[in-house]
């Protein structure tokens, strides 16, 4: 008798960075005789047809049943709470070396998804597709500081289970990469710039941000905010300013004031203020996009600028691109600004 199950083989290869639908939906059928889905027929199986499909020998003591028992631990395991074997032969056909890592480090893989299904409620077969993507990642870092880099998510508020799995399947990174101390340091120096909320949103949006110097973000906060007189509203909805560089934002928001497409918005005169594009139009599209949808012209000459822009920055060599603003000092900047406006003759009509 034949068990039977079908298996998406080509998941194992996906990218989860920044797909939102990390996972295919085509499936092969994958056959195993009753007889070999446990122990010791299940892993001559795999490192049989290793061999005969892919050329690849794996050496193992079959002849010493205590040792094949620590070997087959970790696949009984997972074939105990209810994943099936078809899909451990399959995960171990497409990927070799998830044989070996459950060879060698069988417990510490069984703990690894146990704190992805646990905390984020993913299932244990996608658990194992994300981790043999970054195996020797994952291999290379504690389990603690795995769970210490979750944790510091759900410091913030991101309790929700779904959202703490869309933050994993879209930044795999967090997991594997980052002091979990500093990144915990840098959320908490966020609440300088944003609300509780707005926050939770920001992470959720880019959870790479965890991993950034917070002397970046704190620059791109406050050209954002001071120089093009946006409100921190605006940030949970734009995705990319956490890793757009400083230039690249400055060069954008220069172009459409020289284009007429964005006046900085002026707090004492409201009824005057023009409606400019969002930040997240402004940061998020890409450059034909942009210089078509945003700025109105044409993709010939934001090239054209782009150059310019270039040039101007080697004539200036400027130590910083802008005049940085503590917020302790917004209103004495806003005065000199003012101050600094050239007066305009007063002419008067006859």
């Amino acid at each position: 008798m034949l068990s039977r199950i079908r298996i998406a083989k080509s998941l194992l290869s996906s990218r989860l960075i920044t797909s939102q639908r990390p996972f295919s939906i085509d499936v092969e059928e994958v056959s195993l005789k009753e007889d070999e889905v446990r122990g010791t027929p299940f892993i001559k199986k795999i490192t049989t047809d290793l061999e005969k499909l892919k050329d690849i020998k794996y050496i193992l003591p079959f002849h010493d049943d205590n040792l094949m028992k620590k070997i087959t631990k970790s696949f009984d395991y997972y074939t105990n709470i209810g994943v099936k074997p078809e899909f451990l032969y399959d995960a171990c056909l497409h990927e070799p070396t998830l044989l070996k890592a459950m060879v060698k480090d069988g417990e510490k893989i069984i703990k690894i998804t146990n704190i992805l299904v646990e905390v984020t409620e993913m299932t244990y077969e996608n658990s194992i597709r994300l981790l043999t993507t970054y195996m020797d990642d994952f291999l290379s870092t504690s389990v603690e500081d795995i769970q210490a880099r979750l944790q510091v998510f759900i410091d913030t508020g991101i309790t929700d289970s779904s959202a703490l799995c869309k933050i994993v399947c879209k930044c795999p990174a967090i997991l594997l990469s980052g002091n979990p101390e500093e990144m915990s340091k840098l959320t908490r120096l966020l609440y300088n710039f944003f609300t509780r909320n707005q926050i939770k949103t920001i992470l959720q949006n880019s959870p790479q941000c965890v991993v950034k110097k917070f002397e970046e973000l704190e620059e791109k906060y406050e050209y954002i905010y001071f120089l093009m007189g946006i409100e921190n509203e605006e940030f949970k909805y734009c995705k990319n300013w956490v890793d757009m560089p400083l230039d690249d934002i400055i060069k954008r928001h220069e172009f459409l004031l020289k284009c007429g497409r964005y006046v900085t918005p002026d707090p004492k005169r409201l009824q005057l203020q023009k409606e400019n594009p969002p930040l997240y139009r402004i940061i998020d599209t890409d450059s034909v996009i942009f210089a078509t949808q945003v700025a109105s012209v044409t993709t010939e000459e934001w090239i054209v600028y782009e150059g310019l822009h270039e040039k101007l920055k080697e004539l200036d060599k400027k130590d910083r691109p802008f005049e940085r603003v503590k917020p302790s000092v917004r209103k004495a900047y806003e005065r000199k600004m003012k101050k600094s406006e050239p007066s305009k003759d007063f002419v008067l009509d006859s």
